[in-house]
């Protein structure tokens, strides 16, 4: 897994965000290449100087109060995701493609909850995303760096998860918010 930290230091804005001692920094696990396949999207297909060249997560420390919700998680209800974007996932010259902006935003939110539960624990499948509302309120720029947000808004019965997100360019304009529902499968995809 490659640590993206220098990177992200030497872009002014970013490095007064991980400044926050709030916020846990930690690599974005999504990058790790791993034999079932799992992740395939972040840690090879979308993992090059021209498409996404770094990402860096941070968690916010969740209160001593709250209580993991499987013994090996990392109980936290919001995290961010820095990510540098490259070209070559436009839509439009010099304009992130709106279904990666989709993208963006489900593995963010979707990554909270691989932090916060451990699969095992559900059989080789957790939560899987239901449904995805996206705002679409400015364009994201490219090439450029952008933090996805992700917050736990509700948790039902430890079986779906309301979570809301959105990206934020360097001056912390709203480019895209969404909203996201996650329930726990049935059975094995």
């Amino acid at each position: 897994m490659t640590d993206d930290s220098a990177h992200f230091q030497s872009i002014p804005w970013v490095a007064q965000l991980l400044r926050d001692d709030s916020f846990v920094t930690t690599p974005f696990r999504s990058r790790i290449v791993k034999s079932s396949t799992e992740d395939s999207l972040y840690s090879t297909t979308i993992n090059s100087p021209s498409t996404i060249s770094a990402t860096l997560t941070q968690y916010r420390r969740a209160p001593p109060s709250r209580k993991p919700l499987s013994p090996s998680a990392i109980p936290t209800d919001e995290l961010r995701i820095f990510v540098t974007l490259g070209s070559d996932l436009n839509g439009y010259p010099g304009v992130l493609h709106g279904g990666m902006v989709a993208t963006l935003l489900d593995e963010a939110m979707g990554y909270i909850l691989s932090l916060n539960i451990t699969t095992g624990e559900f059989g080789q499948v957790g939560p899987v995303t239901a449904y995805l509302n996206i705002k679409f309120v400015r364009p994201v720029i490219t090439p450029g760096t952008v933090v996805v947000s992700g917050k736990i808004a509700e948790v039902k019965d430890n079986k779906k998860w309301k979570i809301n997100g959105d990206i934020r360019d360097k001056d912390g304009t709203v480019l895209a918010e969404a909203e996201c529902l996650y329930i726990q499968t049935r059975s094995k995809l």
